[in-house]
């Protein structure tokens, strides 16, 4: 802003210094007092450029393009009001935005936002980065829960769908396959997993048939400690015997962590 400032400056000290070589003598002033110019009925010399003013507000003919000039300035100062005004309503650092929801943004029943999610270290160093004002940042929180809202919805939506195919007992066989993952996954995280993939009656058939495959086998008794009744937990009993699509099924569950 300073060079721009000097730049003017220069360039209306050359503007006024041309007009004074452009105006006649005055009637009864003593000619032999101006200014000496090079030959009675030369022209004036051609106006001399600031140095550094750019090309869009310079004119060889009529000099510096005052009204360009001024009007880009002018903008100038605009932007950097706009920028003040953005620093000022930045935090001073990335810990000091808060997670809160915007003015008029109310969140669904029942959900809280987890002021412990590492997400949000993630997202207050970003804000902070880009100078977002804490007004921002509550605006991206917003979008993130309106993401989230709209993805519970649809596996609700899907829920709804399965359990009206299943018919009257499909609660049931859901809650059967629940306590069938807790009993045999190799740990609680790995059956938490599994119970949040029933989404559909095809999935929960599948599941259904793997079940049925280990029951028939005499693979049920085994947990996930491998505490079975006298049994090795690293041996299925029975193995040999078995068709090619439930020797199949056992290797799949194992992948998994099932069995």
């Amino acid at each position: 802003m300073l060079e721009q400032a000097q730049t003017t400056e220069t360039a209306v000290a050359a503007h006024e210094s041309q007009l004074a070589q452009d105006t006649p003598i005055a009637a009864g002033a003593d000619a032999s007092q101006s200014t000496p110019q090079t030959g009675s009925n030369q022209p004036n010399a051609p106006y001399a450029r600031p140095d550094g003013l750019a090309d869009d507000y310079w004119d060889q003919e009529k000099g510096v393009k005052f009204p360009d000039l001024l009007a880009k300035l002018n903008d100038a100062e605009a932007l950097r009001s706009e920028a003040e005004v953005r620093k000022a309503a930045t935090p001073a650092s990335a810990d000091l935005y808060q997670a809160v929801m915007p003015e008029g943004f109310k969140l669904p029943d029942g959900m809280q936002i987890d002021q412990a999610d590492p997400r949000l270290a993630e997202a207050r160093k970003f804000a902070h980065e880009q100078g977002l004002s804490q007004k921002q940042f509550s605006q991206m929180i917003a979008l993130d829960v309106a993401r989230e809202t709209a993805n519970s919805e649809r596996i609700q939506t899907a829920i709804k769908a399965r359990d009206e195919s299943l018919g009257a007992n499909g609660n049931a066989r859901v809650d059967d396959l629940n306590r069938w993952f807790e009993a045999t996954a190799s740990s609680p995280a790995i059956a938490k997993q599994l119970s949040q993939t029933l989404f559909t009656k095809d999935i929960i058939e599948y599941f259904e048939g793997l079940k049925s495959n280990y029951v028939s086998q005499g693979i049920d008794g085994a947990t996930r400690s491998g505490a079975g009744q006298g049994t090795d937990p690293n041996k299925i009993p029975n193995y040999e015997n078995m068709s090619l699509t439930q020797k199949r099924a056992y290797q799949f569950n194992k992948s998994i962590g099932v069995g």
